[in-house]
């Protein structure tokens, strides 16, 4: 990789890092302990079950997993069949992190739910 490439990307990285992330912890949707927090205020325990609900019908969800397995399936196209560039693998990384933390994240919900009161 050529010096200016490398000096680019790092300036790139540091704009999108510094200057255009519009998401803040408190906008994380977020288990504590035994709440669940979604822009940083306390979800209340009526929809606090039904968000719990919506996450063991989707992880179980036919739609989800073919959904996911698509996403999965396109990444790789690109990363594997279309790139022409060191951007177009990157990109196809970074939609496969997408889909790795949407799983775990309904995950972690699922086990929540799952937890003894």
């Amino acid at each position: 990789m050529c010096v200016k490439a490398y000096f680019q990307r790092k300036f790139i990285n540091f704009l999108v890092k510094r200057l255009f992330n519009a998401i803040e912890v408190d906008d994380v949707l977020r288990i504590k302990g035994d709440d669940i927090y979604c822009k940083g205020r306390k979800i209340p325990d009526d929809r606090k079950s039904e968000v719990l609900s919506d996450a063991n019908r989707l992880v179980k969800s036919k739609l989800w997993q073919y959904l996911c397995s698509d996403a999965r399936y396109q990444a790789n196209k690109k990363m594997y069949y279309q790139s022409q560039k060191f951007e177009d693998v990157m990109f196809g990384k970074a939609a496969l992190w997408t889909i790795y933390v949407l799983e775990e994240r309904l995950r972690d919900f699922v086990k929540y739910g799952q937890r003894k009161p």
